[in-house]
């Protein structure tokens, strides 16, 4: 497995990573305008090609790399999919008991070790100290190979004088601020191989 860049390999290194700190300057510059302005559009999609491109650059140097930059390519945290659940045991009178907990062995209609009130099962949606949300993610840049080329099927109006439908295929984009988030752990993956140089150390530009 090759460790670093020369060549071809540094240029093409050197452009994608170029290329993506562009894309993430236009973003920044026009994030704040409306949800429908064309330039807003064109920069969103311009930061996912230029995101996946540099990653795609960097996955010969990195998918079997040990050390921080394994850690990067199969657990960092990249965007929110799934409200993180805790199956319990409630009873009438409110007592939780986790069901995967080694000290309750519960079923369906057991006594409630608390009150022996009958136990039924149920899904508690959990949250933080502050009450917010928590959810599971998904993690790891190499989950980012699964949004090259992503479309979905729509079905759209034939268009102001027709009265069929037809079937398009969309691109299906990261949202921006995930897309921030992957290419400065792009940027770091880089950085661990060796393979930008001093002046082209990562700026901080994206959000961990």
């Amino acid at each position: 497995m090759a460790t670093s860049a020369d060549g071809n390999g540094h240029s093409n290194i050197r452009r994608a990573y170029q290329q993506c700190l562009e894309a993430r300057h236009l973003w920044l510059s026009v994030r704040n305008r409306t949800a429908d302005d064309v330039p807003k559009e064109a920069a969103h999609s311009n930061l996912h090609e230029s995101v996946l491109s540099w990653f795609e650059a960097l996955v010969p140097y990195i998918a079997e790399r040990p050390g921080e930059v394994k850690q990067l390519w199969e657990s960092a945290p990249l965007w929110p999919e799934e409200r993180l659940i805790t199956e319990i045991w409630v009873c009438a009178r409110g007592h939780e008991h986790d069901r995967d907990s080694d000290d309750v062995d519960l079923d369906a209609g057991e006594p409630c070790p608390e009150c022996d009130l009958p136990v039924e099962p149920q899904k508690r949606e959990e949250t933080d100290d502050e009450g917010r949300p928590l959810y599971e993610w998904a993690c790891g840049l190499k989950r980012l190979s699964a949004w090259q080329n992503k479309t979905q099927t729509q079905t759209v109006d034939g268009g102001r004088w027709s009265a069929s439908t037809k079937t398009v295929e969309v691109p299906q984009r990261l949202e921006p601020t995930v897309l921030m988030r992957a290419a400065r752990y792009c940027d770091l993956a880089a950085e661990e191989c060796g393979l930008l140089q001093e002046s082209d150390r990562a700026l901080p530009t994206g959000e961990l």
